[in-house]
């Protein structure tokens, strides 16, 4: 039995397929990206954020895609969020950043901006 789930939903452009630091993405779907390598596919369970990374091959990276890094705005962020208290799962916590957005789904449920227990 399944009691929660936490989910990570990243925006276009955040974390590119094939980073130094590695990423979860067995393909490069873009030619222009792929210049920069294969996908660098990780089989850890844990967080490859910290790893260190040159910074200016991302730069250039993001420079290569068809579109503008997304950076939702806070009126986006408030949207992202609102538009999931209508899912058919209860959520406990939700964060939602200019970036990315990640909940962690079970048990509590959000009514009006309000958490409560079940």
């Amino acid at each position: 039995m399944i009691l929660a789930f936490h989910s990570i939903f990243s925006c276009y452009g955040f974390w590119l397929p094939n980073e130094e630091r590695g990423s979860w993405s067995t393909f490069v779907a873009s030619w222009e990206l792929l210049r920069f390598g294969p996908a660098t596919k990780v089989d850890v369970r844990h967080s490859v954020a910290k790893r260190s990374y040159d910074r200016d091959r991302k730069r250039a990276m993001r420079e290569t895609l068809a579109h503008s890094p997304v950076r939702l705005t806070g009126e986006q962020a408030k949207i992202v969020g609102q538009s999931l208290q209508g899912v058919a799962y209860n959520i406990h916590a939700l964060a939602v950043s200019t970036i990315m957005f990640m909940s962690f789904w079970g048990g509590w449920s959000v009514t009006s901006g309000s958490r409560s227990a079940p």
